[in-house]
């Protein structure tokens, strides 16, 4: 009876060594988390890199720009993970909300204090399983029609759309300056993570844009390397035309392709 008993102790804390090891693993908290709250999507896109937040985006009726909040470095603790988030446009703007969210059996409890748009109760957020996005990639020629211009960062700031691309869905990219950084978002639609992207590490070096655009959920085209990983983007304008290249860090010698967005509008 002893001996039962203390397999069976032993198979629990086995168990429950390995439930909690997979709660604090970075592939079972990054990336996109959303819940419905009053008929609106809310989103969070949360970046995590060797068990520690970096990065990422919460939205909601995330194609309006005053509403995507940036997420700041946080902390990760048994499934528990709190990080600050930047609101630097929108009512009351600028604040910082702080986050706190916990992982269980596949959802994100998620609360937060500070601002206008905190939920000081705790909110469930799920999510869609991750896909090896193999996107039909249907964009128009890399064909500028001039020289590019000198940039600066009323030029790049706002909206640009691109009519055609990715499965013939508008795409759209945003941008601005953030705590001395470009940031932003793309996204086409903006209510699924899978078909946004926050956009880091951003300069602009005479006429020539560089950004990261992170995927935390989503594999790479080529169906290899699946999240996360990143396209270095590569980026010219020319009259309200941006002209896009993009790679992958996991094949940074070839162009995965080439986009045509115009803008920027401004709001």
């Amino acid at each position: 009876m002893i001996k039962k008993t203390l397999t069976l102790i032993t198979g629990l804390l086995f168990f429950g060594l390995s439930s909690l090891t997979n709660a604090q693993s970075d592939a079972e908290l990054r990336g996109g988390w959303t819940a419905d709250i009053d008929g609106i999507t809310h989103v969070y896109i949360i970046k995590i890199e060797d068990g520690k937040v970096t990065g990422g985006i919460y939205c909601f009726d995330c194609l309006n720009f005053d509403n995507v909040a940036f997420i700041r470095q946080g902390t990760i603790d048994e499934g528990m993970i709190d990080f600050e988030v930047l609101h630097d446009r929108g009512m009351n703007a600028p604040y910082v909300r702080k986050v706190h969210a916990e992982y269980s059996n596949g959802k994100m409890l998620i609360s937060s204090n500070g601002g206008p748009t905190a939920n000081p109760s705790a909110i469930e957020y799920g999510r869609q399983p991750r896909i090896t996005f193999g996107p039909r990639l249907n964009f128009p020629p890399f064909n500028p029609k001039g020289p590019a211009e000198l940039l600066s960062l009323d030029k790049i700031t706002g909206r640009w759309v691109a009519y055609s691309g990715m499965l013939d869905r508008k795409q759209y990219m945003m941008l601005r300056e953030v705590d001395g950084e470009i940031k932003g978002l793309v996204c086409g639609p903006c209510v699924d993570p899978h078909r946004m992207g926050p956009i880091e590490n951003g300069r602009i070096d005479g006429d020539d844009l560089y950004l990261e655009i992170i995927h935390e959920d989503v594999g790479t085209p080529e169906g290899l390397n699946n999240a996360p990983n990143y396209n270095m983007v590569h980026m010219k304008i020319v009259d309200n035309e941006m002209h896009m290249e993009s790679r992958t860090n996991t094949d940074p010698d070839n162009t995965l392709f080439t986009m045509m967005f115009v803008g920027p509008f401004k709001e």
